[in-house]
């Protein structure tokens, strides 16, 4: 147990191939899946204003709405956690 204490508070992982892949891969998946997910909403964004002629203009607003306030929740947190990665291999 005394080695618990002597270590301090923070345990650093020594850097080899392996965890530097494994962090790589995970930054790499997560902007892929940013990607996509962005691409979904701009695909979404653009049939609507394609569409918007069917559409009265407070059914257009309340869905342009909707989908910035999803963007909002899906979206955004996937970049903190692609810049808090970011952070930690610096």
């Amino acid at each position: 147990i005394t080695w618990i204490r002597d270590r301090g508070a923070y345990y650093a992982e020594e850097r080899s191939l392996f965890t530097t892949l494994v962090i790589t891969s995970c930054i790499l998946t997560l902007i892929g899946c940013a990607a996509i997910c962005l691409t979904i909403f701009i695909h979404m964004f653009y049939t609507l204003r394609k569409d918007s002629m069917k559409r009265s203009k407070k059914a257009t607003h309340i869905i342009t709405r909707s989908l910035i306030n999803l963007f909002t929740q899906v979206i955004l947190p996937e970049f903190k956690v692609i810049k808090d990665q970011h952070h930690i291999l610096s």
